[in-house]
């Protein structure tokens, strides 16, 4: 029985401001590749992290909704 999910993910994007839109259509692919089927992806935007990470003060944040079976995630 397939069913409903969410994925947040963060990018880094220092230094590939450019390219966003092909590491999330990539991502996508990925998503894909095992099995889910997406059904909608949430550009949010760069934010700021409220704690700094490594060096990064900001990330790129997507949220992809897909359907799949447990047994994929």
């Amino acid at each position: 029985m397939k069913r409903n999910y969410e994925g947040l993910i963060v990018l880094n994007t220092v230094g590939k401001e450019e390219s966003v839109d092909a590491l999330v259509s990539n991502l996508g692919r990925d998503i894909e590749a095992e099995g889910a089927k997406l059904e909608q992806i949430d550009h949010i935007g760069k934010r700021k992290f409220p704690y700094g990470s490594k060096g990064l003060s900001d990330g790129y944040y997507v949220n992809y909704h897909f359907t799949a079976e447990p047994t994929v995630i």
